[in-house]
């Protein structure tokens, strides 16, 4: 229960990102990624972002989530993840590309949870998403 609350918490700050700046895909797609680290990095969050290899470890051993978005996307995502997992804080720094495991997986849980790849700002945040 705790992993889909994670999975519509990250989502929905996707959503919320896409709609800041709809000038993106709601994945994001290609150009610079910037990494949203996520602290403690022993969150239970943390760890369930490295699990579904959604997250990234980086030189410094922080937790990251690669995000390719505008500053505003990037931004709205990391206000988004603090409001919706409390236990964790943002901070938001330049990244490199993550693997393509990262990319499949943020796909996979899109499509499993039936999303549209573009977000209008119009649009109403989808059914499957509310808590």
């Amino acid at each position: 229960m705790m992993f889909e609350r994670f999975e519509k918490a990250l989502l929905t700050a996707y959503f919320e990102a896409a709609q800041a700046d709809p000038t993106a895909a709601l994945l994001g797609s290609d150009g610079v990624y910037s990494h949203v680290l996520i602290t403690p990095a022993d969150a239970a969050f943390a760890r369930w972002l490295l699990d579904q290899q959604i997250g990234v470890v980086t030189e410094a051993g922080e937790v990251a989530l690669p995000y390719c978005g505008s500053y505003t996307q990037t931004r709205a995502l990391a206000h988004a993840l603090i409001v919706r997992v409390r236990e964790v804080a943002t901070t938001i720094t330049s990244g490199a590309w993550p693997p393509m495991t990262h990319g499949e997986a943020l796909e996979a849980l899109r499509t499993r949870y039936g999303l549209p790849a573009v977000i209008n700002t119009a649009d109403a945040l989808p059914d499957q998403l509310t808590v």
